[in-house]
């Protein structure tokens, strides 16, 4: 059933802050692009090593989805509440070790099962939807959680199936063990459920294949609000959000061949906040991805939007360069107003659409206008949230403010007036 989790009474879980030496965590809870560009994987790990943290990368992100669901149809798959020793990919071989190996509580390789993987079998076409099977996924972001030694968890890149992970996680344990956990688009599912379960203020911002893996470096404005939402000063709210001076979308070059690593994104200047409907409002800060709303819409996974500022922003189309249909978007908007979403929200943060030409960019604007007719609370649009870049980092729980009359630059336009850590 639908949770009753409200959005401006329930009481917000921070986690601590990231301190230069901590541990960073890579997961795979959906897609396993990752293991097909392990060039990103690695810029990503030595971009974060070069600031001064420790990276631990979970195995199934190094495996491909079909070497992983071949190891878990040879050797039990892990579940996500399990606490005893479980089946993991080594990421430094072909074969599957017991946790307590891949944790590092033994040096020995003997100890526990171990699976040969060298002759992986044809993928069967459920394979091909995610990293690996949800129990392992699951799995490995609970490990994460539990270990005290990691203070942040990112995920590796989107997808379509982290719903998939919600029925195997143990709300309870993230409860105990606050660990800042950050991505966006399919891990919208994630955040969704870990506020509405266990209270935790989560980051809607970079993933380590999209952002931290760029070459040459991840753009300066993603490093800066990243660090400014998760970093070590703690006392201050995260405060305004001012828009990127320049932005881009542009998915000319193809990572699987390598062609990124040589390849300068194109940017375009941005127009700055755009204000659909003005106005003034106040609230906590929920929502994502736009579609992956509706996988956990009407369960025990999606918080009461009651009072709350909404984020939603667009993703990719079917094909990566595409956009989402504007018919599709549409759908979805539609189906929040028929499920009174828009009668129960403050407010409205659009982040910027990918790969739309500006008559698209209007027809959304419409859209969005025709969805929400009758209401009063302000709606801006072209946060740098989702799928262009750069990104900022949102946590989301968070209280936030939106004013349309806050200044001509619209610097103060949008502020986060609480802190996401402690």
């Amino acid at each position: 059933m639908p949770s009753s989790t409200n959005a401006n009474t329930t009481t917000l879980v921070r986690p601590p802050a990231l301190q230069p030496g901590d541990t960073i965590a890579f997961v795979a809870p959906s897609s396993g692009l990752a293991a097909f560009v392990p060039h990103r994987v690695e810029r990503a790990r030595q971009e974060l090593e070069c600031l001064g943290f420790r990276v631990k990368i979970y195995p199934s992100v190094l495996r491909t989805p079909q070497q992983n669901h071949e190891l878990e149809r040879r050797c039990e798959a892990p579940q996500g509440r399990g606490n005893g020793g479980s089946i993991s990919v080594d990421s430094d071989s072909d074969t599957i070790t017991t946790s307590e190996q891949v944790n590092g509580s033994t040096d020995d390789p003997s100890v526990g099962d171990e699976c040969d993987a060298t002759t992986a079998s044809t993928a069967t076409p459920l394979e091909f939807y995610s990293s690996a099977s949800a129990q392992t996924r699951a799995h490995d972001l609970m490990d994460a959680f539990r270990d005290p030694s990691v203070k942040a968890i990112l995920c590796t890149v989107g997808g379509l199936t982290s719903h998939e992970l919600l029925e195997y996680l143990d709300f309870d344990v993230v409860r105990a063990h606050p660990t800042i956990f950050c991505g966006y688009s399919d891990a919208t599912a994630l955040h969704l459920a870990l506020f509405a379960r266990a209270g935790l203020c989560s980051f809607y911002g970079p993933s380590a294949v999209c952002q931290f893996g760029e070459f040459p470096a991840p753009l300066a404005y993603t490093l800066e609000h990243f660090f400014k939402a998760v970093g070590a000063v703690t006392a201050e709210p995260v405060g305004a959000i001012a828009p990127s001076l320049e932005w881009t979308d542009d998915k000319t070059a193809n990572w699987l061949t390598r062609a990124d690593v040589a390849y300068v994104d194109k940017m375009r200047t941005n127009d700055d906040y755009v204000w659909l409907r003005e106005g003034r409002a106040r609230g906590r800060i929920l929502g994502g991805c736009l579609p992956v709303l509706l996988n956990v819409r009407g369960t025990a996974f999606m918080p009461d939007l009651t009072g709350a500022v909404l984020l939603l922003e667009t993703p990719e189309g079917a094909a990566f360069d595409q956009p989402m249909p504007l018919a599709h978007v549409n759908a979805v908007l539609g189906a929040l107003r028929a499920d009174g979403t828009f009668r129960r929200i403050r407010g409205l943060v659009l982040g910027r659409a990918f790969a739309l030409s500006a008559p698209q960019v209007a027809e959304l604007h419409r859209l969005v206008l025709h969805h929400t007719r009758g209401a009063a609370f302000p709606i801006l649009y072209g946060a740098d949230v989702g799928h262009t870049n750069p990104l900022v980092t949102i946590p989301l729980g968070c209280e936030v403010l939106l004013d349309s009359a806050a200044g001509e630059d619209g610097a103060q336009a949008f502020v986060v007036l609480e802190s996401g850590v402690v």
